[in-house]
């Protein structure tokens, strides 16, 4: 499982390093990959990643349930909160920041998405696979 999740993870950041501007500086981005794939093949980081997520994803579960989260907040409020998202997808309107546990997949399990506008300023956020219904006071 673990193996899978490297598999893909290393599958994205090469989609995505690829596509951040196009062909140019092709062999600096291999470099960059190579570079990630040696760390990816260290058990050590990867405990520590997976744990990472986790506790991330965790803090961000938490802060919605108990109704701590909310709208407006900016972009570094939230990295400051809860740590750096897995994932974040740049769109025209703003930014995706994606938050899972180091053990759900990319295609099934809990994940929660944060989506920031243009201003960075927190618009909405999106339980898949869970429960975040906000705890009743």
């Amino acid at each position: 499982m673990l193996r899978i999740a490297i598999v893909i993870f290393a599958t994205v950041l090469t989609f995505c390093l690829m596509n951040l501007s196009g062909c140019a500086g092709l062999s600096h981005k291999m470099d960059a990959i190579r570079t990630l794939i040696g760390l990816g093949q260290n058990e050590k980081f990867k405990a520590r990643a997976i744990k990472q997520e986790t506790e991330s994803f965790h803090k961000v579960k938490r802060y919605i349930i108990e109704g701590k989260i909310k709208k407006g907040i900016t972009k570094e409020a939230a990295s400051k909160k809860f740590g750096q998202p897995v994932v974040i997808l740049s769109e025209n309107s703003g930014q995706e920041w994606i938050y899972k546990p180091g053990q759900a997949g990319w295609l099934e399990g809990e994940k929660i998405y944060l989506y920031f506008n243009e201003s960075g300023m927190l618009e909405e956020w999106e339980c898949i696979d869970l429960d975040c219904t906000p705890l009743a006071k």
